[in-house]
């Protein structure tokens, strides 16, 4: 399980529900979320950065809005 902690806590959460903390049972759950999660701002950001686009998860939270989050994957889930 992966655990998602929306950390500006004056800001409305992104999170399904619109809640603080949610769990995902599984990553490609995780992961569909998260390309949805990231801003065009940030892609271009990066984009600008690195001249490349983002290919893994790590690159898709690097900048902006993956600074929001906090994620705790007790069961090594994400490689």
């Amino acid at each position: 399980m992966i655990a998602v902690t929306y950390l500006p806590s004056d800001e409305r959460s992104p999170l399904p529900g619109d809640v603080r903390e949610c769990r995902f049972d599984d990553f490609t759950a995780f992961k569909q979320w998260v390309q949805d999660y990231v801003c065009i701002h940030c892609l271009l950001d990066f984009y600008q950065f690195t001249y490349k686009a983002p290919t893994t998860l790590g690159e898709w939270l690097d900048m902006g809005c993956g600074c929001e989050i906090f994620i705790e994957d007790e069961n090594d889930i994400i490689d």
